[in-house]
């Protein structure tokens, strides 16, 4: 007899009927993984946490010492960070908005009839999430200088004047919403296209009977459908958004002024450009809580769990 075949002999033995024995080998044969996962994850959390109640710094490196909430005092009275967390949170809130108004369009476009060999235009849309995302700021940001870039370049061809679009707080804001646009919408409409797929065409069919138009079928039948996956995305695109690095770090490194920070640069700067490990471990412990608890709300408000709920 085989391992295999006396491992399932074993399993319709009675006596590994028990609950209580089946919960110990289940959690006999995670350990392994709960425990990797627990030192990868763990341990910089709670370093983290730790780090946040000391004065660490370049000048404190070797002999800092704890402070207690001094770190938090110290950041829930600095107008820079409220600038910052306002400025990233409305980013991301309309960025999201632009993401899955482009991303169901397009999805909404690609399942249409009308459309001859969707495949083609399938495969060209989602060219932005197989190109690596460093390739694809930079090709973006040489688009975007003032002198030699390509858009300021087309610009002149119909007469009109270059933008400072790396060098004006606005317009830079504005390129990285472009840039963030470009790299997020394939997700948004590979899911989209996923969930359209998945509304009956029946009901449909029972709504043109009735006379029901094109927004109306939208709107009664397609939404209330695709509303958890439109929950999802919102969810895990919101939450990419907001911790929004590369694109940033890239294209204007915050500037100019600071006019284009957003948390993570804000955070990297004031822990590898300022040196202050401790202040900076403290925002990132409050900046971690903000996230999990409107993560929380969204999942508990939204329903998204509520199909695992016994």
């Amino acid at each position: 007899m085989s391992v295999v075949q006396k491992f399932y002999e074993v399993k319709r033995s009675p006596r590994t009927s028990s609950p209580l024995i089946s919960t110990l080998a289940a959690v006999t044969l995670l350990a392994p993984a709960l425990f990797i996962m627990a030192a990868i994850l763990g341990y910089p959390l709670l370093y983290n946490l730790g780090l946040a109640f000391t004065n660490r710094s370049l000048r404190h490196y070797y002999e800092y010492k704890f402070v207690g909430l001094a770190n938090f005092v110290q950041l829930l009275n600095s107008r820079e960070f409220y600038a910052v967390l306002s400025r990233t949170s409305l980013f991301t809130v309309f960025n999201v908005v632009l993401q899955i108004g482009v991303g169901l369009g397009l999805a909404v476009l690609l399942t249409s009839k009308r459309l001859r060999a969707p495949a083609i235009y399938r495969s060209l849309m989602i060219v932005p999430w197989v190109i690596p995302v460093y390739i694809s700021v930079l090709v973006w940001r040489s688009m975007f200088l003032t002198d030699f870039g390509l858009i300021n370049q087309f610009l002149s061809s119909l007469g009109l004047n270059g933008l400072p679009w790396l060098t004006s707080g606005e317009l830079a804001l504005g390129a990285i919403h472009i840039v963030q646009l470009w790299l997020a919408y394939p997700f948004v409409m590979t899911v989209s296209l996923g969930a359209l797929q998945s509304v009956p065409p029946e009901l449909y069919e029972a709504a043109m009977i009735d006379g029901a138009g094109t927004w109306s079928r939208f709107r009664l039948i397609t939404w209330p459908l695709i509303r958890p996956a439109m929950l999802f995305i919102a969810l895990l695109t919101g939450n990419t958004t907001f911790q929004l690095f590369i694109v940033v770090w890239f294209l204007t490194r915050g500037g100019p002024a600071g006019k284009t920070d957003l948390v993570m640069t804000w955070g990297y700067k004031t822990a590898f450009v300022a040196h202050q490990y401790g202040y900076q471990a403290a925002f990132m412990t409050v900046i971690s809580i903000i996230v999990m608890i409107i993560a929380t709300v969204i999942i508990r408000q939204g329903g998204l769990l509520r199909g695992m709920e016994r």
